[in-house]
């Protein structure tokens, strides 16, 4: 019987631990660029739906004031209330839309953003659409909700 010395000795599996490590390591980062950009894309979509509900409460204000000092009735004048939101969006540096009637006011917002990670798989641009609505108030404790 003859014995291999530590020199002799064959190694069958040499290189397959870096073939597991590299394949580790790129999944990870699949997953890392993963969790960024849709944290990318939720922050927009936040921020979509913020500037969308600042809007709407701005277009909300413009309310018809000749027939609230006649009636005390809280209506809207459309055509300011959407004027309103649609200035604020243009300050803001968005853009949207805005339908208005006499009861409330409605906006949309439409911007995008690009993935920054998730761009090596050519995603291209995201769209993110947020809408809100807001109503007039005449800001007295009477008519607010509890």
């Amino acid at each position: 019987m003859t014995t291999r010395t530590r020199d002799e000795q064959v190694w069958a599996d040499e290189g397959g631990a870096t073939v597991y490590i590299v394949g580790l390591v790129l999944a990870l980062f699949a997953v890392a660029a993963l969790v960024f950009d849709v944290g990318l894309g939720i922050a927009t979509k936040a921020d979509a739906r913020n500037v969308a509900a600042e809007a709407a409460r701005t277009g909300a204000a413009a309310i018809d004031l000749a027939h609230w000092r006649s009636t005390g009735e809280t209506l809207l004048d459309p055509g300011a209330a959407e004027a309103a939101a649609l200035d604020y969006l243009t300050d803001a540096g968005y853009a949207g839309t805005a339908e208005a009637t006499t009861g409330s006011i409605t906006v949309t917002v439409e911007t995008s953003w690009d993935p920054v990670m998730l761009d090596v798989i050519d995603q291209g641009t995201w769209t993110v659409t947020a809408t809100q609505t807001s109503e007039p108030s005449s800001g007295t404790l009477l008519e607010a909700p509890l």
